[in-house]
């Protein structure tokens, strides 16, 4: 008699995928738990023209990044200091 099920058995069944369901319930955001490795910051320019520059910053280096860059609004190369993204 394959293929045949007794009611209890079903049932009991039905709780091992439940239960199942409930625990990928609770692996579904344990992807999302680890610390971005680098953060997006500003560089502003010194010459007050309001340019600015993004780029990628790793999240250990601590120190402000200062760069000395291409300002079109001046049409030099000025003094590019780090700031938060807005």
């Amino acid at each position: 008699m394959s293929g045949v099920f007794s009611c209890s058995s079903l049932i009991s069944l039905t709780r091992v995928f439940a239960g199942f369901s409930k625990f990928r319930e609770d692996l579904k955001g344990m992807g999302n738990k680890k610390k971005a490795a680098a953060t997006f910051i500003r560089l502003v320019s010194t010459a007050g023209t309001g340019f600015f520059y993004v780029k990628r910053k790793p999240t250990k280096m601590i120190e402000k990044l200062e760069f000395r860059k291409y300002d079109p609004r001046v049409n030099r190369h000025v003094l590019f200091k780090e700031a938060k993204m807005k």
